[in-house]
């Protein structure tokens, strides 16, 4: 296995940023027209060696543990979930299992990208961030489908678009696929 930190961009149309940090245990480059390589990796690998545990009181705000969780794997938070209270949150293991049990408990989203924590209410887009317009002029590739789970649409990689943010589609070709998104 082998330590892969993948960062992408243009120093001519924006600046390089981290997309994929992790531990790879096969390559493969893929045959032409289209030739790339493909890195395979398990997940949250390193995320399940990082043991902690932690006990919290009787009744704690959901603010709380989610800073306490985040300042015992040492990364940043970005909490914008309701304030609600739980009751005897403990957990001992890896991040991972810590982020399910909160998810479970809280009734809420949360993820790590091995530097922030993330924790937001269901139904709502992470952070604070505004609608990120994909379209033909801003990266979008082919026709967005409509697929029994929503649409998928294919992009160039682009640096203000992340996952569980909001999203506004605009398809000429497709326009059943165009709306707003989380």
């Amino acid at each position: 296995q082998a330590l892969v930190t993948l960062a992408v961009g243009r120093e001519d149309v924006f600046p390089p940023f981290l997309l994929f940090q992790g531990y790879c245990w096969a390559s493969r480059v893929t045959m032409p027209p289209d030739i790339g390589v493909i890195l395979e990796s398990t997940t949250n690998n390193v995320q399940a060696s990082l043991m902690q545990s932690q006990d919290f009181g009787a009744l704690t705000d959901l603010g709380t543990i989610a800073a306490g969780i985040a300042a015992k794997y040492k990364l940043n938070l970005n909490n914008t979930a309701s304030p609600k209270q739980i009751a005897n949150f403990h957990y001992t293991g890896g991040l991972q299992t810590v982020i399910n049990k909160l998810k479970k408990v809280g009734g809420i989203n949360v993820k790590s990208d091995l530097t922030t924590l993330y924790v937001w209410d269901i139904g709502a887009p992470i952070g604070n961030c505004g609608f990120f317009t994909l379209n033909t002029s801003t990266g979008m590739v082919g026709i967005p489908e409509v697929t029994q789970n929503g649409i998928k649409a294919t992009c160039l990689v682009q640096p203000d678009l992340q996952c569980g943010g909001p999203i506004q589609i605009q398809s000429e070709i497709n326009p059943a696929a165009s709306g707003n998104f989380i």
